[in-house]
């Protein structure tokens, strides 16, 4: 863009002008816009060219490779920030910066947590709270294009640690994406973001939902080979272990069918001791054992 003209509509929509400069690293013209709002007609952008570096770089990339100062400072956060004094909170709400969202619908807390970044997403969720109650938990049920809040993406990167903050301030642990799958269908076959989302689950059958694939989240931490998470499933679902154990995906294949043609031995076998049924077949007609 050559130049910003600040007229008519977008002159109107003052808190998303300045949104748009500070995750684009133009803070500085940010500040001389709030200063000389009602003076100012037009700005050429070309003056205002961001260094090489942190300084080039918007918010959402800043947070996925967990720059925290950077993104601390740039959001007036923390002791020697600026505080109050700064464009984020005298301006515009830190909330409203960080409902920015780049073209697939995302914003920087889901960029923070594919990252694994805890730190940073416990840091921005706490100014948030503090700016207003409720604000954190507005923020981490915010979907992207597809569905996906920051819950999902961190349990799809495998970040315990980011998916205790989350549900700390409130992340919605049965959240259906586009693909109807909840955050617990990433689990990665990790026993401890399988617990942690369990906990919070108000109906344990949800640990045993099918997505539009008709996978489960125990299907995947078969796949993942992962005894300990599907133990942890199990120990969820308020059902007969049956319902878990012969649930079937889209092409028939039940979590036995998937250990034995992942080659997971052992887990077969554990499966087997378990009560799943050996004789059911998959939509190709093939038992367990014979994939």
């Amino acid at each position: 863009m050559a130049a910003l003209v600040l007229r008519g509509t977008l002159a109107d929509n003052f808190s998303f002008v300045i949104a748009w400069l500070i995750d684009r690293t133009l803070t500085p013209l940010a500040e001389v816009f709030f200063r000389k709002k009602e003076k100012i007609v037009s700005i050429n952008m070309s003056a205002f060219k961001p260094a090489s570096g942190a300084a080039s770089e918007t918010l959402h990339q800043l947070a996925y490779r967990g720059d925290g100062e950077t993104v601390c400072a740039r959001l007036c956060i923390g002791e020697g920030s600026g505080g109050k004094d700064g464009v984020v909170g005298k301006v515009i709400s830190l909330s409203n910066v960080l409902r920015s969202v780049d073209d697939d619908g995302r914003t920087a807390v889901h960029w923070a947590c594919s990252g694994g970044h805890a730190s940073l997403v416990s840091k921005l969720l706490e100014a948030l709270e503090k700016e207003h109650r409720g604000g954190a938990q507005e923020i981490v049920r915010m979907c992207d294009e597809t569905g996906w809040t920051p819950l999902h993406s961190a349990a799809s990167a495998g970040h315990a640690s980011v998916v205790q903050v989350l549900l700390t301030y409130g992340a919605d642990a049965a959240a259906k994406n586009d693909y109807g799958a909840t955050p617990l269908h990433y689990n990665k076959g990790i026993a401890e973001i399988v617990q942690a989302l369990v906990a919070v689950l108000a109906d344990g059958r949800l640990a045993n939902a099918s997505d539009k694939t008709q996978s489960t989240p125990f299907h995947r931490a078969v796949a993942a080979g992962s005894r300990a998470a599907c133990e942890a499933l199990l120990a969820a679902y308020p059902g007969p272990d049956e319902d878990m154990l012969d649930a079937s995906d889209r092409i028939g294949n039940t979590s036995l069918h998937i250990a034995c043609e992942l080659k997971h031995e052992e887990l077969a076998l554990w499966l087997a001791q378990r009560g799943a049924n050996k004789e059911l077949r998959n939509s190709d007609g093939k038992l367990a054992s014979e994939l």
